[in-house]
Order: structure tokens, then C-alpha cells, then sequence
């Protein structure tokens, strides 16, 4: 994961910082914000954003249209994809 985002606001973040030290969990730079950093990512139990699934639950209704879907990369038990 190459980018990151503050936990509390989701403020872009860049850093070079060594993370394989736990205990040097970078903070944001936003001014009044004293958040740390996360990947820029859905993790696992996380619901995708709202934007993100609105724009997958819309290209499934598109795909419906036709005869065949080749979903690649997927266990097919995760939504989108499983629906």
C-alpha cells in the first residue's frame, strides 16, 4: 500500500518512515489534527466507501444487460462481487 490517510479525517498523507517499528506511527501534518496514519485501502470487515459502492453496485446493473460476467481474482464471497 503506497498511500496512506489519517485515521480521524482521512487527510492524505505522505511520509518515508521506517514502519517496521510499531511505536513509529507516524502523526498527520494537517494543522489541528493529531491523528496517525492508515493504509489508503478497505481492509478486511471494512464496508468499501459509499462513493465506491454505489459506482460497483451501478456497473453490476450495467452488466446485467448481458449474457456472461468474468469476475477474476475474487473468492466470490465478498460483496460486490458475490452479489
Amino acid at each position: 500500500v503506497m498511500s496512506h490517510k489519517c485515521v480521524k479525517n482521512s487527510h492524505p498523507m505522505e511520509f518515508e518512515v521506517d514502519l517496521s517499528d510499531c511505536r513509529n506511527v507516524p502523526a498527520c501534518q494537517t494543522e489541528g489534527c493529531s491523528s496517525t496514519a492508515r493504509p489508503d485501502c478497505v481492509l478486511f470487515t471494512e464496508a468499501l466507501p459509499q462513493r465506491t459502492w454505489a459506482r460497483a453496485y451501478g456497473a453490476f446493473n450495467r452488466l446485467a444487460r448481458g449474457d456472461v460476467v468474468l469476475v477474476v481474482g475474487t473468492s466470490n464471497k465478498v460483496y460486490p462481487a458475490a452479489g
